[in-house]
């Protein structure tokens, strides 16, 4: 229940998600990864909601996904002032 309690809150303001802090989940992973969970999120969400919803679905992972993989880069030490996000089109 912990994605559907993620996703409740952010996309219909329920408040339903008071869980884990999600970057924790994520802190050992790369990029291959964040674009393999975004493909199969794309996939899930095409298949599961109107075309305008899936968009809005998309455009909100694909914010998370930046400012996750921002966090992590800042935690690395690494430089990020020239951080590309990761777009729908090269997934």
């Amino acid at each position: 229940m912990t994605m559907c309690d993620f996703w409740s809150s952010l996309m219909l303001c329920t408040s339903r998600y008071d869980g884990v802090r999600c970057l924790r989940i994520w802190r050992c992973l790369g990029d291959q990864h964040f674009r393999r969970w975004l493909g199969l999120f794309r996939s899930t969400v095409q298949s599961h909601c109107p075309p305008k919803i899936a968009a809005l679905f998309m455009e909100r992972a694909l914010r998370i996904v930046h400012s996750f993989r921002l966090a992590l880069a800042y935690n690395r030490g690494k430089n990020t002032l020239a951080f590309e996000p990761i777009t729908a089109d090269s997934l």
